[in-house]
């Protein structure tokens, strides 16, 4: 499975031309839809890629040959192309190939070459204007319909999710969001379930990260570390894993490692927690000064924290200057 870092330039080529397609299919037969469509396992295949340009190339030749008779075809089509380029995954964002969303605004073109290419095509009918009415009301009504259906997923995470995993294969994003949601849940062991299955088809580092959570809760800290590192190994500036490790390692009593992650953690991103753990490790090792300044710390960041004021005044800190 490819990765972010691994995205040729020919891999996001091939991926933006089977997306402009997926996107024209969708507009056209609204099923199956997902939140957010992942890359397939070994990237876009020559026939595949050959067959979306092809598609691509046919249509933009003929709108462009009758661009004087039906220029409105031509600027619709041009619309649509135009305004996807930001989203349509050449300059990538996120580990989806493509995602229904981005679509609302470029759809517009597409809306409005076909409405005047119909206009024109019915134009010399006598009766022309009422099949244009009556199949106009059972788009708008086969659309309302769907819409109803769709939206009926968006109820909440997890049937969103869920759905998303029905409607597409491997979706290792969709795997690591359901497994947060059952976190969140409590439901620890289905969410495990879920998460190490994102991770057979690729190291999401945010897979790895909701994996060593979920089983720290359950209080499997030797497999939670092992999570972690795993986390920091494909994105190793990541902040909330290097503190989570550090909880991990210090719950193996492996102190001096866990305050290496602690500082890494609070180089990386200035926040309330990393500094409360950090200056407990370091009270507990009777480095009392260091242990006062994280205190101070934690408390600039989060002023009124009860626990912390309680911590500086056991330690007859809390009235004193800082170092």
């Amino acid at each position: 499975m490819m990765t972010l870092g691994q995205l040729t330039f020919g891999d996001r080529l091939a991926n933006m031309a089977v997306s402009y397609v997926a996107y024209l299919g969708q507009m056209f037969w609204p099923a199956g839809l997902a939140v957010v469509y992942p890359y397939p396992k070994s990237g876009w295949n020559m026939v595949e890629t050959s067959l979306a340009f092809l598609v691509l190339m046919i249509i933009s030749a003929v709108f462009f040959a009758w661009r004087a008779k039906y220029p409105v075809l031509l600027v619709g089509w041009l619309w649509f192309l135009g305004m996807l380029i930001p989203m349509i995954g050449l300059v990538q964002v996120g580990m989806q190939s493509h995602a229904d969303r981005y679509t609302y605004l470029p759809e517009i073109g597409l809306y409005l070459l076909m409405t005047w290419g119909a206009m024109e095509l019915f134009a010399k009918w006598r009766s022309g204007r009422k099949v244009l009415m009556a199949v106009a009301v059972l788009i708008v009504t086969g659309l309302t319909a769907d819409s109803y259906v769709e939206t009926s997923f968006w109820r909440n995470s997890e049937t969103l999710w869920n759905h998303a995993l029905a409607n597409t294969s491997k979706n290792f994003i969709a795997q690591t969001h359901l497994g947060d949601v059952l976190i969140n849940q409590g439901r620890l062991d289905e969410a495990i379930t879920q998460l190490r299955q994102a991770l057979l088809v690729t190291n999401y580092p945010l897979a790895h990260f909701n994996l060593g959570y979920a089983l720290a809760l359950k209080g499997n800290w030797a497999e939670a570390t092992d999570s972690f590192q795993a986390a920091i190994r494909f994105r190793p500036n990541y902040s909330q894993a290097h503190g989570n490790l550090a909880v991990s390692l210090s719950k193996l009593g492996r102190t001096d490692e866990a305050m290496v992650e602690l500082e890494t953690a609070l180089r990386l991103e200035d926040n309330y927690r990393d500094h409360y753990n950090l200056a407990g490790l370091l009270l507990r090792e009777g480095r009392r000064d260091e242990a006062v300044a994280h205190f101070r710390e934690a408390l600039r960041l989060q002023p009124d924290d009860v626990k912390v004021k309680d911590q500086l005044r056991q330690l007859g800190a809390d009235n004193a200057p800082p170092p």
